[in-house]
């Protein structure tokens, strides 16, 4: 649990520091410890939709989350435009981070989000 909380925090850090890749790395170490805790800890698990159901299928109902929130977040970013993150609440800081980004970064991200929204159907 400790390493989990490690690796949350790390992650956090990166995308303050706008470190996207390392970010992803995280995450992916996020949930392969989230798992292995789920097997060893019965299923409880701190994610977000872990603890509904009393199963073993929080981790799926995190995922379709997850793929719902990316499916939003691509909806938003294709029909608003960048200016869809002001919705989302992001800081003003990274909203600044944003001015004169190039059209290939927001297609790495809209990228990024269909990867996740493919992942649960």
């Amino acid at each position: 649990a400790a390493e989990l909380e490690a690796v949350r925090a790390q992650k956090l850090a990166a995308v303050e520091n706008e470190e996207f890749g390392r970010a992803a790395q995280l995450r992916d170490r996020e949930k392969a410890l989230e798992q292995q805790l789920q097997g060893v800890g019965g299923g409880s698990s701190s994610s977000v939709g872990g603890g509904a159901g009393g199963g073993g299928d929080g981790g799926a109902a995190a995922g379709a989350e997850d793929a719902d929130a990316a499916r939003e977040a691509l909806r938003m970013l294709e029909e608003v435009g960048p200016q869809a993150l002001e919705s989302f609440g992001v800081a003003a800081a990274v909203l600044a981070c944003t001015e004169g980004v190039d059209a290939a970064f927001w297609e790495a991200v809209a990228a990024e989000l269909r990867a996740v929204a493919a992942a649960t159907p």
